[in-house]
């Protein structure tokens, strides 16, 4: 008799709704983010380590990494399937993968997550392997984790005043306050010759989530607002990859950074990035790839 685990994978359908969508009527890529991510609470409260499990122990789950590639946006309106799955433990990490399919069972996007257990009152992580048994999740499949690393961004993005980020980040409760000399909200600061971008915003009460956070997707959707490169009507976002690596609040200013990449790919435009709390040093680090629209 065969005594193989059954890992479990969970389905959630969604619908793409107005609220979901661009100029295009297709769902933005924040969106498809916010997806996955309400599935992977459902599917680890059905496991026994969700929000209210963790909770009970002053615990909280904190996406520290996120890849996503996207092979088709999603009409308005258009009916989807998210799958997740955990996908096993690389500690300090949880992992988890996603996939969405379409109603006629073609692959819209994939992405791979990390994760990290963190206590509420000291903001510090907690050993993961408490939380989730590793064993039974040895042998599930993990979308995109060699996406799942360090992103090392050009040396000219770094602030001189910072060395790099850790390899192990960890969410913080430092809030930064108003320096002498620190970033003031304005308007982007182009730099037309390298087709650089920076740019600084304040986090509003809008932005915040459930941990009284700066939302992760938050940033994404900051990211490709303030972006001085592919107009939304000629390119669309083919792939990203975040590293979180510190929490804001209301009232904090975040300056955004972005540079061009060197591309290996025909007519693919890559940025990279970092956001900087004013005084507090980074948040997060991105890389981005743009193609020219596939509609």
């Amino acid at each position: 008799m065969s005594t193989a685990t059954v890992l479990p994978v969970w389905e959630e359908p969604v619908r793409v709704h107005t609220f979901d969508v661009g100029p295009d009527n297709r769902a933005t890529a924040p969106a498809l983010g916010r997806y996955l991510q309400e599935a992977a609470s459902r599917q680890a409260a059905s496991l026994g380590f969700g929000y209210d499990n963790l909770g009970e122990n002053d615990l909280f789950w904190v996406l520290s990494r996120l890849a996503l590639e996207v092979y088709r946006y999603p009409l308005w309106n258009e009916e989807l399937s998210i799958f997740t799955w955990p996908a096993g433990l690389a500690p300090p990490y949880a992992l988890r993968s996603f996939r969405l399919i379409s109603s006629s069972g073609d692959i819209v996007a994939e992405a791979g997550s990390a994760w990290l257990t963190v206590e509420s009152a000291t903001r510090r992580p907690r050993r993961v392997e408490t939380v989730v048994n590793a064993k039974l999740y040895e042998d599930a499949e993990r979308v995109l984790a060699d996406r799942l690393t360090r992103i090392r961004l050009p040396a000219s993005e770094m602030p001189a005043s910072e060395t790099p980020a850790s390899e192990t980040p960890a969410a913080s409760g430092e809030t930064a306050q108003s320096r002498a000399g620190a970033p003031t909200e304005a308007s982007p600061r182009k730099n037309a010759a390298a087709q650089a971008w920076e740019e600084t915003r304040r986090v509003r009460p809008s932005d915040l989530d459930g941990q009284n956070h700066t939302n992760n997707m938050t940033y994404l959707e900051w990211i490709l607002d303030g972006f001085d490169g592919p107009q939304p009507s000629e390119f669309e976002l083919k792939s990203f990859r975040m590293n979180f690596l510190k929490e804001t609040h209301n009232g904090d200013l975040v300056e955004l950074r972005y540079t061009p990449l060197e591309s290996t790919e025909d007519e693919t435009l890559g940025m990279a990035g970092i956001a900087l709390q004013n005084g507090g040093g980074p948040v997060l680090t991105t890389e981005l790839k743009f193609v020219p629209r596939r509609d």
